[in-house]
């Protein structure tokens, strides 16, 4: 029974030397962040709604403002300087990768970015909507990838509006002006001064009282319209000018004027020298009317 139990104790002995000298594993831990503000701002950052305007041609600077550090919550992302930060700009697909070119700390004095930039060259087109679909892979100091973000803004390219200018009776019929006709019919026109191509309809609303009683359209192509309209009757009108274009969600307006016809007598205007005969006429007879007495 002794020898055993000394049996026992020994290999229990050797066992426990044997876990002794086995290798430590040390205990493994998942680490999760939660960050409160990842994006904290863009070039162009406009929505579905309200795009970031554009100019055609002009070469803008593309702009990526991330926050690595956040003090309150005691987050400190790593590897900022192996991010790799792109966005993809539809329509055309192009995929541009922007630099990192500085962090900053934010005088709110809880945020710290980083921030990404590169250059990019606006296509030439009027009025497109464009799609830049940002991407950013998250890399530690060793550049293993720990995860990737993504988000969307939108911009739109300016379309540069049409000019030009309407008559009346081939006289430039400019804002809120008055004309005086003594002949019923309007003889209308527009022409074009800038991108007159991009006019589609161009028309002119009579108003009288307060109340539309007509609506001309001009005929016609670039760099002129014309068209005619006879007032119904004697009278104070107001006519309304209008075109639509390409780019133009509304009309837009470029005449308000008014026009009466026979409502004002012919006035007599006498010129400064018409006025010096009219007062020596006078005093020849007053002269005349004293030597007489």
């Amino acid at each position: 029974m002794k020898n055993f139990r000394k049996a026992l104790s020994l290999a229990l002995i050797i066992i426990g030397i044997f876990l002794l000298a086995s290798p430590v594993v040390p205990a493994r831990f998942a680490t999760v962040i939660y960050a409160e503000k990842f994006w904290y701002s863009f070039y162009p950052d406009g929505t579905v709604d309200d795009p970031t305007m554009l100019t055609p041609g002009e070469t803008i600077q593309l702009k990526c403002e991330l926050v690595y550090r956040d003090v309150y919550a005691g987050i400190d992302l790593p590897g900022i300087h192996y991010w790799i930060v792109e966005v993809t700009i539809n329509p055309g697909g192009q995929t541009i990768k922007l630099d990192y070119q500085e962090s900053i700390y934010h005088s709110e004095g809880r945020y710290t970015t980083a921030i990404f930039v590169s250059s990019w060259t606006v296509p030439s087109g009027e009025g497109v909507s464009y799609t830049f679909s940002w991407k950013v892979t998250l890399r530690d100091n060793n550049r293993n990838v720990y995860d990737t973000k993504s988000t969307t803004t939108y911009a739109r390219t300016i379309a540069e509006e049409p000019d030009g200018y309407f008559t009346i009776n081939n006289k430039r019929a400019d804002q809120q002006t008055t004309i005086i006709v003594l002949d019923p019919t309007l003889n209308l026109g527009f022409t074009a001064t800038k991108n007159g191509e991009k006019i589609t309809k161009v028309y002119v609303e009579v108003w009288k009282g307060g109340s539309k009683i007509g609506t001309v359209t001009l005929s016609g192509s670039n760099p002129t319209w014309t068209g005619a309209y006879t007032l119904p009757d004697y009278g104070t009108y107001q006519l309304k000018g209008f075109y639509t274009w390409t780019g133009s969600v509304q009309p837009l307006q470029k005449m308000s004027i008014t026009v009466g016809w026979g409502e004002q007598p012919p006035t007599i205007t006498l010129t400064p020298l018409q006025i010096l005969g009219i007062v020596c006429i006078a005093l020849g007879a007053v002269l005349y009317l004293t030597r007489e007495k």
